[in-house]
């Protein structure tokens, strides 16, 4: 429903207001991140490239929204697994946010994480850790302990961790974060807890716990 809308919203605001005006980029960067989460990486691509050339061009390198453009762009290539380009979208992001926004920013902690992620996926665990602590004191102070993206930090950190050899300490923040995302309703917090499961499930089988790998990989089957 949100895709039809959008696209309809789009085809108005480029024949009144033109193609590059700032609320005709905001809808097609809105229209791409929805079709990213709906799996269309083919079709979101191009729309966010088109959305952050736009960015560039009404506000320069060093603006808010360029580095929500980067950021949305660098999320889609860390999906389709291109973490190489990933990295580069998400530090330049984050360099646009550190010089705009107050320490501690919520907004900082969204770069923090995605960096992260790619940087362990890279192998680069040592970088990574540093980033995602961070992120999660953000997201604990400004957004609580319980909130779903202070969970997916947690996710995020536990499987660094492990990655790093600090079981203990792994294991106790992916079954937080699995914990907190399962108690929640809403379909991205299901979403979510659906990928926490899939990363217990790892940890665990790694560490040749075959049980509990086979009971978290059953929750991570479920649909949201």
């Amino acid at each position: 429903g949100a895709e039809a809308d959008l696209r309809e919203v789009i085809a108005n605001w480029q024949r009144t207001l033109g193609k590059e005006h700032q609320n005709t980029v905001t809808a097609m960067s809105t229209l791409a991140t929805v079709l990213r989460d709906q799996g269309k990486y083919s079709e979101a691509e191009p729309l966010l490239q088109r959305a952050l050339a736009a960015r560039r061009k009404l506000f320069g390198n060093s603006h808010k929204d360029v580095a929500q453009s980067l950021a949305q762009l660098a999320r889609l290539l860390q999906l389709r697994g291109d973490h190489t380009e990933a990295e580069r979208g998400y530090r330049e992001a984050l360099a646009i946010d550190r010089k705009l926004l107050p320490a501690g920013h919520v907004l900082i902690a969204w770069r923090l994480n995605g960096l992260g992620e790619v940087l362990t996926a890279q192998g680069r665990v040592k970088e990574a850790e540093a980033l995602l602590r961070e992120a999660l004191t953000i997201r604990l102070k400004k957004l609580g302990p319980t909130e779903r993206l202070t969970s997916v930090t947690r996710r995020a950190l536990g499987v660094c961790l492990g990655r790093l050899g600090q079981d203990e300490e792994a294991e106790r923040f992916l079954l937080e974060g699995y914990g907190n995302l399962r108690a929640k309703g809403d379909w991205w917090s299901r979403r979510d807890a659906a990928e926490s499961a899939r990363r217990l499930a790892e940890f665990y089988r790694a560490r040749g716990k075959g049980r509990e790998a086979a009971a978290y990989l059953a929750a991570s089957s479920m649909r949201p």
